[in-house]
């Protein structure tokens, strides 16, 4: 599925962001590619009316297995604080169910238009999340001036992946003692992963470091590697 067959424009002036929902949820629902060709899709947080899963409308609901396909030059621009895409296999996080669906994330360009500073707390933002899933692959994905709780993020996955990736100022809030959140890539309670050839570099002049360069998290996160990425915050495990 081309996401200009459901409207979107691409040409950094039209709001794409009814378009671009449109197609995820017909891609989860479907399973399969999104294709995202070249181009700069304005993604409005205050024009976004889905209700999404238990009425988070940055929430979606996979039924089957699909990719999400960028092509290089394709750029995601986040504004007026659009909350970005996460893909979950359940409704209820505590249902016991068994999922074998897989998320891919190839490609492509998220720039943020708020970087500004939003006061205090979590900013309950990222650019892709994946959760419940058998695998979540991230590849050769930049991400850029994002004000979030991570770029990249993974919660109760048996596997993921993030490979190729350049992250740079993700930041969280700095109005806290301590910048809350702002991860490069996140992984909770995932049982797998592998993080490897990433960049997740802040420019320190900006004076808003990310919370951490990569954050591995909970005692449900167990055996990983974490090899030839550049970090220029921390990389942290905590159990």
């Amino acid at each position: 599925m081309n996401v200009k067959d459901q409207g979107a424009k691409g040409d950094g002036v039209t709001d794409d962001t009814r378009a671009f929902d449109r197609s995820v949820e017909m891609v989860c629902e479907r399973g399969g590619v999104l294709f995202v060709p070249n181009g700069n899709y304005r993604l409005n947080g205050l024009t976004r009316r889905r209700s999404g899963v238990n009425g988070n409308g940055y929430i979606f609901l996979m039924l089957n297995s699909l990719e999400w396909r960028m092509e290089k030059d394709a750029i995601l621009l986040f504004e007026n604080n659009f909350q970005g895409f996460r893909f979950r296999s359940l409704t209820d996080p505590n249902a016991k169910t068994i999922t074998k669906l897989s998320l891919i994330i190839n490609g492509g360009k998220v720039l943020g238009r708020d970087i500004k500073s939003k006061g205090k707390g979590n900013p309950e933002k990222w650019a892709f999340v994946g959760e419940y899933l058998k695998s979540m692959s991230v590849q050769n994905l930049e991400i850029e001036n994002l004000f979030a709780s991570a770029g990249v993020a993974s919660y109760h996955n048996d596997f993921v992946s993030v490979i190729n990736c350049k992250l740079k100022n993700v930041t969280g809030n700095s109005g806290d003692l301590m910048d809350n959140h702002g991860d490069g890539i996140y992984i909770g309670w995932t049982s797998k992963y592998l993080i490897k050839g990433n960049s997740v570099l802040n420019d320190v002049t900006t004076r808003r470091l990310g919370r951490i360069g990569i954050c591995i998290e909970y005692e449900k996160s167990k055996n990983g590697t974490v090899e030839k990425t550049l970090s220029a915050g921390m990389i942290g495990v905590y159990t």
